[in-house]
């Protein structure tokens, strides 16, 4: 498929693998996310997951997002989500959560970036298959395969007409489904391009906050992606995340705030899920402000409880 060969040539560019083994990829492509899905902006995610254990405990999202409002054309995504294929499904089933996000530089151009390239998203919500839904004294009715998504997007910098003043969040809901509306004329996006990051790594570390939880993460400055954990209330979560390495001195007009930071958060202890976005502040790296939401499984007519939203502020041990 057009999707899994983006990815994967983007991936292979950087080295990355997306998986070594043959009977991985057969399960992966049974991941009810695989593929490609639209928005009514006539914007698409493609998103692959990669199983971690074996068996979709515990699964890495890697995916393109390719918009066609505000600054066109394709990003990095990139999550974890928590799915173990049961037989039989409920006449009613809950949704499958996942965590997502994005890191808004272009990766299919070589023109001198915006503001909005600085910038992160915490993308995360649930998977619903299709299925015959009753609410309540309503008559029953049919919905297609969903992705329910809160988009928290982060303006880590500045940029004329869109965000004065940084950082701020808007959050938006959106609704992604497997074909595009009537009104869409889409065309395949370019490949990746290869690109050298020039931002100073002000991530890696270990951070506290007023909770007593501590985070540790490593950033790749090649790829732009993070790894680490998150400890909190006895529990251990993994995550996988993604950073801003744009320059600030790329990017005239704009008026750096924050180096951008999305992470996705699973807890192999009980199965939990969490994201958080925002940026590390400039220019003293010594805070990092992350808005941060829980997920969990709901079923269809109760998805307005999938995500929390707040915000947390951490300090670099």
């Amino acid at each position: 498929m057009y999707e899994q060969t983006l990815i994967k040539r983007y991936i292979a560019a950087i080295g990355g693998v997306i998986s070594a083994a043959v009977a991985a990829v057969s399960v992966a492509a049974e991941h009810p996310l695989n593929g490609t899905w639209y928005n009514s902006y006539c914007s698409q995610v493609e998103l692959q997951v990669d199983p971690l254990d074996g068996n979709f405990a515990i699964g890495e999202i890697n995916g393109i997002y390719t918009s066609h409002t505000g600054s066109t054309g394709s990003s990095l995504v990139k999550g974890l989500v928590n799915y173990k294929p049961e037989p039989g499904l409920p006449t009613n089933p809950k949704g499958i959560p996942f965590s997502l996000g994005i890191q808004w530089r272009l990766i299919n151009t070589t023109d001198l970036p915006d503001g909005t390239w600085h910038w992160v998203s915490t993308f995360s919500g649930q998977y619903h298959p299709a299925q015959n839904v009753s609410a309540g004294s309503q008559d029953t009715y049919q919905i297609e395969e969903t992705l329910e998504i809160l988009n928290g997007l982060v303006a880590t910098s500045t940029q004329k007409g869109l965000a004065e003043t940084a950082p701020v969040m808007w959050p938006q809901t959106l609704r992604f489904k497997r074909q595009p509306p009537d009104y869409c004329r889409l065309a395949p996006p370019p490949p990746p391009v290869p690109y050298t990051p020039r931002a100073p790594d002000y991530v890696s570390g270990t951070w506290h906050n007023q909770l007593g939880e501590q985070l540790t993460l490593n950033a790749d400055r090649i790829t732009g992606s993070i790894r680490g954990s998150l400890t909190s209330g006895g529990k251990v979560y993994d995550i996988a995340g993604l950073f801003d390495t744009v320059a600030a001195a790329e990017t005239p007009g704009s008026e750096l705030a924050q180096q951008g930071v999305t992470l996705s958060l699973y807890s192999r202890d009980d199965g939990s899920a969490m994201t958080m976005a925002g940026g590390v502040d400039l220019p003293a790296a010594r805070q990092m402000t992350l808005w941060r939401g829980e997920l969990q499984s709901t079923q269809w007519t109760s998805r307005f409880t999938q995500h929390t939203l707040d915000k947390v502020l951490w300090t670099r041990q």
